[in-house]
């Protein structure tokens, strides 16, 4: 037997619904207590469900959202034979669907939802994460979150009405609950498409955002952004500016880089020394590919 659960009550029939996968569905699972979880509306912006050694495993995206969805929150549980059900459609392995109607074998009751949750995780069948704003927690929220909003097609538009998105999750997603480090990291995952769609737009926000916090690599990429025209307009006052910042708190590319500008006459004047006078400094900090790179500028600088 399958269970499904809804929160419209005595239903004879499951009749196929589209859902984000965008096919007409029946869903159901073969655990009582992961069915009960979407006996109410809700999704992957409010929890995110999954399940780990028999276990349901909750993780909440914002304060008290357990409580939020489910108290007080009533639902029919239904049983369907598996006949026509199929697992492996959806993307997560505890779901099975079926195309056609299913024929509801019997209904129960659940008169409070959140209470199951709750002696569900005294019987040590439920884990619950609770929201909190650990660097660990967020990050990994994050990534969930952004994640499904580039999965689901979650427009702009949607994230400034949608009131979960409003109150906690633009800001998450934003970068703006991070530190500079965190900024730096996850820009250089866009613009590398390091488990995240490649994106130099979203890749320069989060660069802008961590230089403004005074982080030495950053400002430097920044530079890079603006120096190749990366997720903004070429300016290469504003590359050179970013160079020399990075380069007078002692970052090595950032050297090599005003040391090219003046040997090239990029931007600035060329002056054969000042670009020596970079580009020495650039090879005194012993990094193997600043060091290579400046000895190839200072040949052509002769």
């Amino acid at each position: 037997m399958l269970y499904h659960a809804s929160h419209i009550a005595g239903l004879k029939e499951l009749k196929p619904q589209v859902s984000t996968h965008g096919k007409p569905y029946v869903y159901a699972i073969r655990s009582k207590l992961m069915a009960i979880l979407f006996g109410t509306p809700k999704d992957d912006f409010d929890l995110l469900i999954d399940a780990e050694d028999g276990k349901a495993v909750l993780y909440e995206c914002y304060p008290d959202a357990i409580k939020q969805v489910y108290s007080g929150k009533s639902c029919s549980l239904y049983t369907v034979e598996e006949t026509d059900f199929q697992r492996g459609m959806t993307g997560w392995d505890e779901e099975l669907v079926c195309s056609s109607p299913a024929k509801v074998v019997s209904e129960e009751n659940i008169p409070d939802i959140y209470m199951e949750i709750m002696k569900a995780t005294g019987e040590g069948i439920c884990e619950i994460h609770s929201y909190e704003r650990s660097e660990a927690y967020l990050s990994f929220l994050r990534d969930e979150l952004q994640e499904r909003v580039d999965a689901f097609g979650i427009t702009e538009e949607y994230r400034k009405q949608d009131p979960r998105f409003v109150q906690y999750h633009n800001s998450l997603l934003n970068g703006e609950e991070m530190n500079a480090q965190q900024l730096y990291e996850l820009a250089m995952r866009y613009i590398y498409g390091d488990g995240v769609p490649e994106d130099n737009d979203r890749a320069f926000i989060l660069l802008t955002k961590a230089y403004r916090m005074g982080h030495v690599e950053a400002t430097y990429n920044l530079g890079i952004c603006y120096h190749y025209g990366f997720g903004t307009n070429v300016n290469l006052e504003k590359a050179y500016t970013l160079y020399l910042q990075s380069a007078e708190a002692g970052y090595g590319k950032g050297m090599e880089l005003v040391g090219r500008f003046y040997n090239q006459g990029i931007y600035v004047e060329e002056n054969r020394e000042k670009a020596e006078y970079w580009l020495y400094k650039a090879i005194q900090t012993g990094e193997p590919e600043v060091v290579a790179e400046a000895k190839k500028e200072l040949v052509t600088s002769v």
